[in-house]
């Protein structure tokens, strides 16, 4: 190969290494315009499409720094007076400054509306400062900026672009009422509470503040023992936001103390599943499993479950619509029957006490101090002795006859 030839392939090869670093440049930089510039994080090379707490941001803010994220927030006001150091990248002739407030801030608090965070800025005469100043106090916008500069640990974002997602959306009147029921609540003046709720679900509001209203309806319906309009509540707050996870275990709460114990334990491992272990929602499951096993012992104790003789009037009555006519029992039928279902369900019976059993002992490993928790393991255990002693006494006896003998074992033939 002559020397030519492989210069050739040299200028050939360097021509293609000098495209692919100029295609990988140009990339770069599209990435760092337009949308793609508020998603994309230089240092990480990742998309960040999630919105970031600002609150979690304020708290690592040297994590952040230099990055771009997308924040959720409420807009509170331009900060005209705001003095900028000048040794910032930020001029209050070039730039404008405004405020927010985190989307999750209780702004009925009076120490959480003051936690304003005012160190925003985007550039005057753009379509973003047009928008701030037609914004008004609580909408919520979705902000992109990068953080900038950190000033005093504190994050300074340069934002590049502001969409209003919800306009009008709060408004003093309505933060009037919550803050009134909330303190109401704490004086444990709750059907004073729930007035004041159930008055604030008259205004308009976003999902988020919707469910946390319902919630906080349910919890006072629920101090004052209206425990199925606080179910109805909790199925709204549910209804209204499904992310909100602690709802479930007061939604638990309700339906126990409604006496609907197999919907409480679905409740609560939802909690469970979604808030991580609770000791105290382990022993309410443990407390529900006894429950249920003791309806199904009063069920089998009562002949409830079981056919019931009918009374004398009622034995030649016709079903005008099946044209059936129901005949009396034969004799002992009831009692042959009740005992066929009570050894059925005897298994079931020890199972749900002994899942009882189980819940109580994670209660307590997870705090070996919780109140009453070891009585309440101590009450179960004995209820699972009573009722197989009780089993033993009406049944036992009866079992072994029904058995069939088993013919005794031949000895096998010898060679």
């Amino acid at each position: 190969m002559s020397l030519k030839t492989l210069s050739g392939i040299a200028a050939c090869l360097s021509s293609v290494l000098i495209a692919l670093s100029g295609s990988a440049s140009a990339i770069e930089d599209e990435l760092d315009k337009g949308i793609f510039k508020h998603l994309y994080v230089p240092e990480t090379r990742r998309m960040n499409y999630e919105p970031i707490p600002l609150k979690n941001i304020l708290e690592n803010a040297k994590h952040y720094y230099n990055s771009y994220v997308t924040l959720k927030c409420r807009f509170h006001r331009l900060e005209e007076d705001l003095t900028i150091p000048e040794f910032t990248p930020f001029n209050s002739s070039v730039h404008l400054a405004f405020s927010v407030w985190d989307i999750s801030a209780n702004l009925w608090n009076r120490d959480e509306m003051t936690s304003d965070y005012p160190m925003f800025f985007v550039e005057r005469g753009t379509d973003e400062s047009q928008k701030l100043l037609r914004a008004k106090r609580f909408d919520v916008v979705l902000i992109y900026a990068r953080v900038e500069t950190l000033f005093d640990s504190r994050p300074w974002f340069n934002v590049s672009d502001i969409r209003f997602l919800e306009k009008n959306a709060l408004n003093i009147t309505l933060f009037t009422h919550i803050k009134l029921a909330e303190d109401m609540a704490d004086k444990g003046q709750h059907d004073l509470a729930v007035e004041e709720l159930r008055r604030t679900l008259q205004y308009d509001a976003n999902d988020e503040l919707r469910s946390m209203l319902f919630k906080r309806l349910g919890k006072s319906l629920m101090a004052i023992g209206k425990y199925a309009e606080a179910s109805a509540a909790f199925e709204s707050s549910y209804g209204a936001k499904s992310g909100d996870y602690e709802v479930y275990m007061y939604w638990g709460d309700a339906s126990m103390n409604l006496g609907k114990y197999s919907e409480a334990i679905n409740f609560y491992n939802l909690s469970l599943k979604y808030l991580g272990k609770q000791a105290e929602v382990y022993a309410k499951i443990g407390f529900c499993y006894a429950k249920v096993a003791d309806e199904k012992i009063n069920k089998v104790r009562s002949g409830s479950t079981v056919f019931k003789e009918k009374k004398p009037e009622e034995v030649r009555r016709r079903d005008k619509q099946t044209r059936l006519e129901f005949s009396p029992p034969k004799a002992g039928q009831f009692a042959v029957e009740r005992r066929q279902l009570t050894l059925a369900m005897k298994d079931e019976i020890i199972a749900l006490y002994d899942q009882g059993i189980r819940e109580c002992r994670k209660a307590l490993f997870i705090d070996p101090n919780l109140p009453d928790e070891v009585n309440r393991l101590n009450d179960i255990t004995s209820k699972k002795t009573q009722f197989i002693a009780w089993i033993e006494k009406e049944f036992g006896s009866q079992e072994k006859e029904s058995q069939p003998e088993t013919p005794p074992e031949t000895p096998p033939e010898k060679g």
